[in-house]
């Protein structure tokens, strides 16, 4: 089996496309559970007085774990503990005077795990020396470097390391190496390697797409691409760009770090760059090159508002957007620009209305306190109901909501699970 594994300075690379992988089933779970157990028993027999008697747990162990392996169901911790059984069952026959069996599990150590070690401060040198002379007849060595570096290296689709890195053992035996990085075009090569000896490639990557780097003030923009949102801006800007973004009109000390977007296709695109509190920007980039580039920094001016609330009687609770603000009459200052829901709380009712708000504009409301009338919505009986249960909804929304007397709350998905109490049946008749 060509299945690669990482040596343990390189788990750090591996733990990204471990933690893509699918989830264990249920059954396999449980089979791993119960492994767990075997191996529980299977280390007390290894340490105990009659070593060999943990042989048969270890074959035991090996036979369901190699049964999930051909199923393709074999987590990555699974795996390891599949290479601890084949260690500790080649330990076992060594020292009872079995060497080739010893050595048999040592080789499936080795197809399974190329980078495997055993550590002379734990083990016997004896017996390390021994699996070592076993792996050297199965692995030879592949290093792979790029430019640029931090591609992603595959052999025959098994993921083994980021570039650039030295040579790592890996099973002798013919492969296709891919070399992959977001941006580039993939590079495929062939290579044979055998026993001991060691293949280096050198492979140079073709730019396809382009990257935009954006630095906002303040930090915390999205960055929308083609109606897409790509990015938020983050961090501090460092020294090296300082004096570009003070040309701009950008405070250094308040802009975001260089934020990439990668992969871009060639060609035109719109940027929109959005923040709460903020005016929008609005803007098409061509980026008709494959390379870098830099845009300009912008500077994301604040779009604020205030309110002034007034009720009758006084001292009822404002909450804007859900948020409690105090008591009316009340000076809101600071607001953000946009769309509202104003709602002024009182004991004997109750004044609730959306408003809208521009950049720099002072809005003062009266707000008379009312009972509320919430519409549920109407449910229809029949088919033909459903037919026209759009519409006379509709209809009854426009003219409820022409009362004065009463808080109107509209119809709407949110309180639709509430609409078998106090519904409004219609059928086909109009």
């Amino acid at each position: 089996m060509n299945r690669m594994a990482l040596v343990a300075v390189m788990l750090t690379l591996a733990s990204p496309v471990r933690a893509q992988e699918t989830p264990p089933s249920d059954a396999v779970q449980r089979e791993l559970q119960s492994v767990q157990d075997l191996r529980v028993r299977a280390a007390a027999e290894f340490d105990g007085p009659q070593q060999s008697r943990a042989i048969v747990i270890l074959d035991e162990i090996v036979t369901r774990l190699e049964a999930l392996r051909r199923e393709g169901t074999l987590p990555p911790r699974g795996r390891d503990a599949l290479a601890e059984a084949y260690e500790l069952r080649g330990r076992a026959y060594y020292n009872i005077g079995l060497q080739e069996k010893a050595a048999d599990s040592f080789r499936s150590l080795v197809q399974l795990q190329p980078q495997y070690a055993i550590s002379k401060d734990r083990v016997s040198p004896k017996i390390v020396d021994y699996f070592n002379s076993v792996k050297k007849a199965l692995v030879g060595y592949l290093a792979v470097s790029s430019k640029p570096a931090g591609a992603k290296v595959t052999l025959n689709g098994e993921f083994l390391s980021l570039t650039d890195f030295f040579p790592l053992e890996v099973l002798a035996g013919d492969y296709t190496v891919a070399v992959a990085r977001e941006g580039y075009r993939t590079e495929t090569r062939t290579v044979s390697i055998a026993p001991k000896a060691t293949e280096t490639l050198d492979v140079p990557l073709t730019r396809i797409s382009a990257s935009a780097f954006f630095v906002t003030e303040p930090a915390g923009v999205e960055i929308w691409m083609d109606g897409a949102l790509s990015v938020t801006t983050a961090g501090t800007l460092a020294p090296d760009f300082a004096a570009a973004a003070r040309e701009k009109g950008l405070d250094p000390s308040r802009a975001s770090a260089r934020t990439e977007i990668g992969g871009l296709s060639l060609g035109s695109h719109v940027v929109e760059l959005r923040k709460k509190c903020h005016e929008s920007v609005r803007k098409t980039v061509d980026l008709s090159e494959a390379k870098d580039y830099d845009l300009e920094p912008v500077k994301m001016e604040e779009s604020l508002s205030s309110l002034s609330l007034r009720s009758e009687p006084p001292g009822a609770k404002i909450y804007l957007d859900g948020e409690a603000m105090g008591v009316t009459p009340k000076e809101l200052d600071g607001v953000c620009s946009g769309k509202h829901r104003v709602e002024v709380k009182h004991t004997s009712g109750k004044f609730l209305q959306d408003v809208v708000l521009e950049r720099n504009e002072s809005l003062t409301l009266d707000c008379p306190i009312r009972p509320s009338l919430a519409f549920l919505g109407v449910v229809a009986e029949s088919a033909g109901g459903d037919r026209v249960a759009a519409e006379v909804q509709d209809i009854l929304d426009k003219n409820l909501s022409k009362m004065t007397s009463l808080n109107f709350l509209p119809a709407s998905p949110a309180r639709a699970c509430c609409r078998e109490r106090g519904r409004i049946p219609i059928s086909s008749a109009r």
